[in-house]
């Protein structure tokens, strides 16, 4: 799912209900007709237009989803980012 990063400090309030602001990206591909996958791209076929997504591992290293390949019609790619905790003690801890 997504917040809107400028209104985190509202769901650290207690303010913004997620569930309510938040956007479910699975939820929002069925109602606009696309589908989202959810992983790390290890490789792009333009030609074939196929992607390689990474396997995806529970936190004891098991893997859940196998590494995969999907075909497309239009690709979008969402690039993730980390947020700046501008040195902040404790903040990268939660």
């Amino acid at each position: 799912s997504h917040i809107w990063k400028p209104l985190l400090h509202e769901v650290a309030s207690g303010s913004l209900d997620t569930s309510t602001d938040g956007v479910a990206y699975s939820a929002h591909g069925a109602k606009h007709y696309y589908q989202f996958q959810h992983g790390e791209m290890i490789g792009l076929n333009a030609q074939s237009k196929s992607v390689r997504l990474a396997a995806m591992f529970d936190e004891e290293g098991r893997v859940v989803v196998p590494e995969r390949e999907l075909a497309y019609d239009t690709l979008i790619m969402a690039i993730g980012s980390v947020s700046n905790d501008f040195g902040t003690p404790g903040v990268a801890e939660h």
